[in-house]
């Protein structure tokens, strides 16, 4: 017998077997995902290049990887290269709804469909700046989440290494570099948390900053 359909959120159904289904923007009236990202200033690529630059990554994932996108394959077919799959499978799935930033389909859509920013380029977006001038407040924040994940140079009680301002810095400078996928990525998280801050004065910025991270795990636990 099959499931009775259950609306949930006004964006999705329970199909057959338990299976998901999602409706355009128009049957649901939400926010598009291509609305989503143009809202924060993000562009959908449009130069070949720029695709195929996608498909030399994608081909690299192990078919099981979770960064593979639902349905699409990491090789080519015989009329149909990769990038064009990911080009093809992009264009469709951007009229559908933005869910949150949990979903693995929006998850999916900011790591393949867009122009590629780093870390640090998408918190400046967000209205947050470089905590370097702070480190001392930030080590304090790491050291009492009981996080692990920065490797510490300084000496600390019984032998063991003790994380310094050096250390986070150092870590900070790394990673924010690093190619910005989605707002569940723990690198994208741990920097957010530990290497930024709001400007200083504006009550929009922290307000911005809130409702970026709210409903955010925390940290992960490394990365």
């Amino acid at each position: 017998m099959d499931l009775i359909p259950q609306i949930l959120s006004g964006v999705m159904v329970v199909g057959g077997a338990g299976t998901f289904v999602y409706y355009s923007v128009g049957q649901s009236n939400g926010t598009s995902i291509s609305s989503h990202i143009e809202a924060n200033h993000r562009t959908l690529i449009s130069d070949p290049s720029k695709w195929q630059e996608k498909e030399a990554l994608y081909k690299k994932l192990d078919e099981k990887s979770e960064e593979m996108i639902s349905g699409v394959e990491n090789r080519d077919s015989t009329k149909t290269k990769v990038w064009m799959k990911i080009r093809n499978w992009c264009e469709k799935t951007k009229n559908k709804v933005f869910v949150n930033y949990w979903d693995k389909t929006y998850q999916s859509f900011s790591q393949w469909c867009l122009e590629e920013i780093n870390v640090q380029k998408k918190l400046e977006l967000e209205g947050l700046e470089d905590g370097s001038s702070k480190l001392t407040e930030l080590l304090k924040d790491y050291e009492e989440s009981g996080s692990r994940f920065i490797t510490g140079t300084g000496d600390g009680e019984g032998g063991k290494k003790k994380v310094t301002n050096d250390d986070l810095k150092n870590w900070c400078s790394k990673n924010k570099s690093i190619t910005f996928k989605h707002e569940m990525d723990s690198t994208y998280l741990n920097v957010k948390k530990f290497c930024y801050l709001p400007k200083t004065g504006s009550a929009k910025s922290k307000d911005n900053s809130k409702a970026a991270s709210e409903g955010s795990p925390s940290t992960a636990k490394r990365n």
